[in-house]
This record gives structure tokens, C-alpha cells and sequence, in this order.
């Protein structure tokens, strides 16, 4: 027979008793711990190694021997982003022991609170502190200038953070217990014992008795400050997440149905004039816009979505430039890339409609149990049907796929909404730092986000882990914001199919601007 006191063990004691064991753990099997911390430790190298590498490659020459602060926060803030995103896979390995040989407990809330330092203080102090180098304000430094700014943030996010706590700072789980006969079943009826809320019914079913209970606990402040980046991250990945998902096929596919073609030499003097002449008309609105910026001491709502339209019609016309020279040299390498476009779209479009299914079968219609594992079976199958680490390389594939996806939407939100912020495009060897920045904080946001994503759609290959305890039995099950987690999932589908449609009906990103 199960004990009562086992079985009605509280989601706080349950966090509480799997820290517990998991230091217990770390002290017995030390030969797979140390296995687990090598391999750890090489892949940390390794993700610092690729962080550098995306820097070197897309930064901009005027940024080469400068900005050394950014860099660093950049490559800090790719590192964070590859360690959230497989931080996952590295739990479920070590659940595979006997014993957890490692308290991964500790290491989540270590990953994610330096994630969220990052997203909510260094990565914005890095962005002002960037933009403030103005040769033609030298009454204060570019240091002076980003502290002031992150004071104020400091102040309106403390604000928030308090009032959000101390409303919001609750979690609700509902339970089931089941004893059995040899105790006898009290009466129904409510009670509360000890902070949770019982509401009793008995149910003679050969000699059981179920309780049905409610517990209400506060969560701690690291833990709320964890849910508030995920809550935030989260966000950004429904909406641009479900714009990459319909996007970035679709823009794939188009790359290839409107690849540069091979022009004569009177076509290209003739498209070489006509972008002369486009670029000569932005440049006169761009000396326009500087000189009202002059005039004002405060940039309005309009001035600033009219710099963003701006920006974004010079990068198109940038883009213009290069396909027009890309058409003058058509030879095997570029003509190779085209076709590797379109093979790249049809695979992406398959992993969107896998990852839609999924969500559609596991999550959406199956709650709980999942209706059918689908892409979780998968994981399963692979990882344990061989010794090479399948599972894990699949499931970062279908992770990092969902990042991608996120950049693609911010991007093409930027190309088309033009209120909240400029675009901000990698470009190979022609990315400045407030870009990388940008894109950098987008990414670490959404990377808490796809991590609990991933848990809570993964719910085999993710059982028995730490990040379900943290993201599945606490996180989602706060107080009002669990609505939110339960139908944002269905948000991701409806925002996707809607991109679509627009796309076929305005899939070209050029606008007029004059």
C-alpha cells in the first residue's frame, strides 16, 4: 500500500525533496559524474569556440578592433543561448543513471537567473552604451548615458516585478491520491491542513479511497524572477516564432524563384542607374530626418517609425546592389546556393509541418496524456536504439530550428511593422554590435522560452528531469499566468496560418517610401 504522506507529497516539497536527493546522488557513482562533467566541460568550450566564430564572421570591419565590451557580452550571450537550449538533453542523460549524479536542480536556476541578468540588465546596458558613442554629443560619456538609461529601466522593471510578485507570485497544482484500503477514508468534505486545500471524496473502488486536493504555495523571488523572463520570452516566441514557422520556407522558396538571372551589359547599366537614382532620394530623406532630429529634443512615435521605414528601404536597397553584381558573376557557386535554397525551404517547410503536428496531437489535443508521442517517440527511439547520442542531436535540431524561426519572424516583423524597432539583419561581415545585440537578447529571451517549450511537448524524453520539475509541476502552473501557458501553443498555429495567408497575398517586403 502507498502512504498517505508519500502520496500527497506537495509540488514545493517535491522541488524541496528532489533537490535533496540530487546532493544525496552527487556524493555515490563518481566514475559517470566525472564522465558527465568532461563532457560538459567540452562542450562549454566548444559553444564558446562557435560563439567567437559567429562573431569574427558576421561583424562589420568598422567594429573590428572596437566595441570590445559588446563583444564580450555577445559572445556571452550566444554561449547562454547554446548552454539553455541543450542544458536539457544534458539532464535527461543524467537521469539515465541509477542516481542523479549530478544536482541539476542548482544548475537550472544558475543557467536561467544568469540568463535573466542577461536579458533584463547587461545585454540593454550594452545596447545604450553602444549607441551613445555620438561624436556630436561630448558633454557626457557613453558610460554616463547608458547608466542613467538603465536606472530608469532599473526603477520601471523593480516596480513591475514587485506588484507581480505579490499578486501573481502563487502557484495552484491539483492532485489526485489514491490509498488504499488498509486506511480508512475520512468523510467528505473540505479541509485545509497545513496551507493546501483537500477537497475529500470516497470512491469504493475495490477497497480505495481518492483524495482530490489543491496545493497553494508561494514560489521564491529567483524562481518568479525565472517564470517573468519565461513568461516575457515566451511572448516573443508565440508571435515571432509563428511567423519564422510560415516565413522562413516561404522566403527560401521565393530566393529561389527570384534568383538574379544573367543581364547584359546594357541591363545592368540600366538597373545600376536606376538603384543610383534610389539611393540619391534616400539620401535626401536621410539628411531630412537628421536635420529634424536636430530640432527635437524628443523622438515622437512618427519620427521614430519613419527612421524604421528608412532603415528598412535602405536595406532593401543594399540587398538590390548586391543581387545586381550577384547577376553579373553567375557562375557554379551561385547558381549552387540558389538550389541549395530551394532544397532548404521543402526541408524547413517538413519540419514546420512536424513541429505543427506535434503541437497539434501532443500538446493541444492531448492534455494529459498526449494522444500520440509523435516527434517525443521519436527522441525515445533514437536515444535509447543505439549508443551514439541520436536523441540529442535530433532534439537540438529541432530546437535550434525553432530559434531560427524566432529570428526570422523579429526580422520580418521589422520589414514589415515599422512602430516598435528598426530591423535588424545579420549580414556576413557587414553586422554592426547594436544588431548583434539586438538579435542577441531576442535569442536569449527565446531561449528560455523554447527550453520550456521543449519540456513541457517532450513529456517523455523529459520525465523524471530536473527542468520538469522547475518548468512542467511550477512554472506553469502559477497563479492566472497559467492560462496563458495552456493556450499559447494554440497561439503559434493561428499566428503561423495567418502569416501564410499574408505572405501569398503580399510576399514581396518592398514599400514605397519618398
Amino acid at each position: 500500500a502507498m502512504e498517505p504522506a508519500a502520496a500527497a507529497l506537495s509540488p514545493s516539497a517535491r522541488l524541496r525533496a528532489a533537490e535533496e536527493a540530487a546532493l544525496a546522488a552527487a556524493g555515490t557513482g563518481a566514475a559517470p559524474m566525472v564522465w558527465l562533467i568532461i563532457v560538459a566541460l567540452v562542450c562549454m568550450f566548444l559553444f564558446a569556440a562557435a560563439a567567437v566564430y559567429i562573431l569574427v564572421y558576421f561583424q562589420s570591419p568598422e567594429d573590428r578592433n572596437t566595441a570590445w565590451v559588446p563583444k564580450i557580452i555577445v559572445v556571452l550571450g550566444l554561449w547562454l543561448t547554446f548552454v539553455t537550449i541543450l542544458l536539457l538533453p544534458f539532464d535527461v542523460a543524467n537521469t539515465s543513471f541509477a542516481n542523479e549524479q549530478i544536482p541539476m536542480v542548482y544548475v537550472w536556476y544558475a543557467v536561467l537567473l544568469l540568463d535573466s541578468a542577461m536579458v533584463v540588465f547587461v545585454i540593454p546596458f550594452a545596447i545604450f552604451y553602444y549607441e551613445a558613442d555620438d561624436p556630436t554629443e561630448l558633454s557626457q560619456s557613453q558610460c554616463c548615458q547608458a547608466l542613467k538609461i538603465m536606472v530608469l529601466i532599473f526603477l520601471i522593471v523593480g516596480a513591475c516585478f514587485g506588484v507581480a510578485c505579490l499578486f501573481l507570485g502563487r502557484a495552484e497544482i491539483t492532485a489526485t491520491v489514491v490509498e488504499s484500503g488498509l486506511h480508512d477514508a475520512p468523510p467528505p468534505g473540505m479541509d485545509a491542513r497545513d496551507g493546501v486545500l483537500w477537497r475529500r471524496t470516497y470512491q469504493p473502488v475495490l477497497g480505495t479511497a481518492s483524495y482530490e486536493f489543491t496545493d497553494r504555495f508561494r514560489v521564491s523571488i529567483l524562481l518568479f524572477v525565472v517564470s517573468s523572463v519565461s513568461f516575457i520570452g515566451t511572448a516573443l516566441f508565440t508571435c515571432f516564432g509563428g511567423i519564422g514557422f510560415a516565413a522562413l520556407p516561404f522566403d527560401l522558396i521565393n530566393n529561389w524563384r527570384f534568383r538574379p538571372r544573367r543581364l547584359t551589359l546594357e541591363q545592368f547599366a540600366n538597373e545600376k542607374l536606376t538603384i543610383g537614382q534610389r539611393a540619391t532620394t534616400l539620401l535626401e530623406i536621410g539628411e531630412r530626418i537628421m536635420a529634424e532630429e536636430r530640432s527635437k529634443k524628443k523622438k515622437s512615435r512618427a519620427s521614430r517609425a519613419t527612421y524604421n521605414r528608412f532603415k528598412q528601404a535602405v536595406y532593401v536597397l543594399d540587398e538590390d546592389w548586391r543581387k545586381l553584381h550577384k547577376a553579373q558573376r553567375r557562375r557554379g557557386l551561385y547558381r549552387l546556393w540558389d538550389w541549395a535554397q530551394l532544397v532548404l525551404g521543402g526541408l524547413c517547410a517538413i519540419v514546420t509541418l512536424l513541429w505543427i503536428v506535434h503541437i497539434l496531437l501532443n500538446v493541444v489535443l492531448g492534455n494529459p496524456p498526449p494522444l500520440i508521442g509523435f516527434l517525443d517517440d521519436v527522441l525515445l527511439v533514437v536515444e535509447t536504439g543505439t549508443i551514439l547520442p541520436l536523441g540529442t542531436i535530433a532534439y537540438a535540431a529541432l530546437a535550434f530550428y525553432l530559434l531560427l524561426c524566432v529570428y526570422k519572424g523579429n526580422f520580418k516583423f521589422g520589414m514589415r511593422v515599422f512602430v516598435f524597432w528598426a530591423v535588424h539583419p545579420m549580414r556576413i561581415g557587414a553586422t554592426m554590435m547594436n544588431s548583434f545585440l539586438f538579435n542577441v537578447l531576442m535569442l536569449l529571451f527565446s531561449a528560455v522560452a523554447v527550453t520550456q517549450f521543449c519540456t513541457t511537448a517532450f513529456t517523455q524524453f523529459s520525465a523524471k528531469t530536473a527542468a520538469n520539475v522547475i518548468f512542467a509541476l511550477i512554472i506553469d502552473k502559477l497563479f492566472i499566468v497559467h492560462y496563458f501557458w495552456r493556450f499559447y501553443h494554440v497561439a503559434i498555429i493561428v499566428v503561423a496560418f495567418l502569416t501564410f495567408v499574408f505572405l501569398l497575398v503580399r510576399p514581396s517586403d518592398r514599400i514605397r517610401f519618398e
